[in-house]
């Protein structure tokens, strides 16, 4: 694989942390949020926008249907995070950043630089990275911090990061498969068939086939499957019994 992705996160980068890079010093109303409030706040907008930008290279770049429909889902549910986070910004007097972290940007020049089966096996390992590291931090904004708009901001957005993840592992074992059931699933083996009508000739009988549509008794059943001398008698019977009521 051209693209190492063991240390490499897209959501939620360590470089956030590490450098003390936050909103306080850019909006004047930084007091009223605690340090976690406001670090959670700007690393899921960086979030936001690398899975923007990254999902629309994916778009392109993906080799196979399922990885393309599934980039295009998870850019489309974070432009619509990214909105409910301008606007929770904007009543807490927030500035957010409007670009990628410098990791993110650097992850996503490499994925550029990357194509066929190289480039889904690297895009869908950051995207399980980085899911799995921006659950992580959602929790614990979650269970640290003090903003209670904050709080419930992450709580909207913690079942949507759990599904994308959940997509993403799916993807990884089974680049081809559709991450949802298909409506051309194989159809039990008796429908579509109108009463009465003769099956299919060759349909076993245990499957729900020829003997479950059929009036006959179980004995006759059983008869006609013994052969053709068996058949000639009871076919015989059955005439003589025709008769009687004459």
């Amino acid at each position: 694989m051209k693209v190492k992705m063991a240390t490499v996160s897209l959501l939620g980068s360590a470089v956030l942390a590490t450098t003390g890079v936050g909103i306080a010093a850019a909006q004047p109303g930084g007091g009223q949020l605690s340090q976690q409030d406001q670090t959670f706040i700007t690393q899921n907008a960086q979030t936001d926008l690398a899975e923007i930008t990254v999902g629309q290279l994916a778009e392109q770049r993906a080799t196979t249907a399922p990885i393309r429909q599934a980039a295009q889902t998870i850019a489309s549910d974070h432009q619509q995070v990214l909105s409910k986070l301008q606007d929770l910004a904007r009543n807490l007097h927030v500035t957010l950043p409007n670009s990628p972290d410098a990791t993110q940007q650097q992850l996503a020049q490499q994925l550029n630089a990357t194509s066929g089966t190289d480039f889904d096996q690297a895009y869908l390992q950051a995207m399980i990275q980085g899911h799995q590291t921006s659950i992580n931090q959602t929790q614990q904004e979650i269970q640290s911090g003090s903003n209670p708009q904050v709080i419930d901001f992450a709580k909207s957005y913690l079942p949507g990061a759990q599904k994308h993840l959940q997509i993403v592992q799916q993807l990884s074992a089974n680049p081809s498969a559709s991450t949802s059931p298909s409506p051309s699933a194989n159809p039990p083996s008796n429908a579509g068939t109108p009463g009465g009508a003769n099956p299919p000739s060759g349909v076993n009988a245990g499957s729900g086939g020829q003997a479950a549509n059929s009036d006959m008794p179980p004995e006759l059943i059983a008869a006609l499957a013994g052969g053709g001398a068996l058949l000639v008698s009871i076919s015989g019977a059955a005439l003589i019994a025709r008769r009687r009521p004459e």
